[in-house]
């Protein structure tokens, strides 16, 4: 069964930092993510996409040859995409039967208030074999106006109750807000909303004011788990209640570190930052540190080579070393990458670039001080299994600690 998360919210409240957080984390703990973009206007990302709407059909395109405003073409789009989903059928099925997705949606919240395109969609994915977890952000700031907080509230309930899907609700940026102050809101009660409300609005509102904060009591459905993108912790903690709705199992997947030989006593991420800097030592060298960075420019290529059986250092679209590390948004002053295929652990891997005087003069190199590495499986491929090593001296880029 196939799994994935939709993740919705209003503009602005951290819906593709949301998953680039997510995706990172999930990597780093040796689970294969894709991300996909079905936001026709977006411009950049933060993350590696595995396909965009945009290839499809993009706000710009059609606002210059329909003449359509912003939320308009956007709309449209959406339809497009709803009435063309064998393009996103055909995408999808390049995948394996076990891999999980996350999907950064729109923010206008028509689409999921009284438009039937997000609905329409969510019904085609289970109709393909997803298991799919609604995932609702709201921004955190909202909390220091009540009127804002209950809007964004009502506009999880509507989008929670027009896609008939599991569903959580995430207070994103909650860095930003003091800890006591922000739990008041996490399960909010009927007599706390109205409170608040009342003492911002004028009293002749309060019979609407009650009226609408009943609305929210009576469907009892809206609560927040609070996410902090500087602690790990925290979206261990977001990603846990996803699995929960979804019941998905990491333990039993066919993916990633689940092949590795010593995944289940370690990351195989400092696996083989110790297998490589013990290597360094060894002949008097300094130890390289470990940059996320790097790491998602090695899953980019690791995972394009798992998904499309070839093994070697240009990607399927062209893509480089450089240019992927690059995409990563990685400034950097050298870069070196090793690749291979078919080995089942760091220590098989490892002993097969060791061998190799190219491979092992990278892995070796002084030019370098930074590291990390990638793993993918594709039980359909040749090879079934794919590595990527990144090496790289960084311009004002720092290490972090696993």
């Amino acid at each position: 069964m196939r799994c994935c998360q939709m993740v919705m919210g209003p503009a602005g409240t951290g819906k593709s930092t949301y998953c680039n957080n997510m995706h990172e984390f999930c990597a780093a703990s040796g689970r294969m993510t894709y991300v996909v973009n079905l936001d026709p206007a977006a411009d950049n990302f933060e993350y590696p996409v595995a396909f965009d709407i945009r290839d499809l059909i993009s706000v710009e395109d059609v606002m210059e040859e329909l003449g359509y405003g912003p939320n308009g073409g956007l709309i449209y789009c959406m339809e497009y995409l709803v009435q063309n989903l064998d393009w996103l059928q055909d995408l999808l099925g390049e995948y394996g039967d076990e891999d999980y997705f996350i999907f950064d949606c729109p923010g206008q919240i028509e689409l999921y208030s009284h438009l039937p395109v997000m609905k329409q969609l969510c019904d085609s994915l289970k109709d393909w074999g997803f298991n799919i977890c609604g995932v609702y952000l709201i921004d955190s700031l909202f909390i220091v106006d009540p009127t804002k907080f209950i809007s964004g509230v009502l506009c999880s309930l509507s989008a929670m109750v027009q896609l008939e899907l599991p569903h959580i609700n995430v207070l994103t940026k909650c860095d930003l807000v003091e800890e006591k102050e922000m739990s008041k809101y996490l399960d909010p009660s009927e007599g706390y909303l109205l409170d608040n409300l009342a003492n911002s609005t004028d009293p002749k509102w309060r019979p609407l004011s009650s009226a609408i904060c009943n609305v929210i009591n009576d469907f009892s459905m809206v609560a927040f788990v609070p996410m902090n993108i500087n602690k790990e912790e925290s979206i261990e903690t977001v990603l846990m209640h996803v699995d929960h709705a979804i019941n998905y199992d990491a333990t039993n997947t066919t993916n990633t570190a689940r092949y590795l030989e010593e995944e289940a006593s370690t990351d195989y991420h400092i696996l083989m930052l110790n297998a490589v800097n013990k290597q360094r030592t060894s002949r008097g060298l300094p130890k390289l540190c470990m940059n996320k960075k790097l790491q998602n420019a090695a899953l980019a290529h690791s995972t394009d080579m798992a998904r499309k059986n070839f093994m070697g250092h240009r990607g399927s679209d062209g893509s480089t070393m450089s240019s992927r590390i690059s995409a990563a948004k990685f400034k950097w002053k050298s870069v070196a990458e090793n690749v291979a295929a078919g080995q089942s652990s760091v220590k098989a891997v490892m002993a097969s670039w060791m061998a190799s005087s190219g491979h092992r003069a990278n892995i070796l190199s002084t030019k370098h001080k930074m590291f990390n590495c990638a793993y993918a499986y594709n039980p359909k491929s040749s090879y079934k299994h794919y590595w990527t090593q990144d090496f790289a001296t960084g311009i004002g880029e720092a290490c972090q600690q696993y």
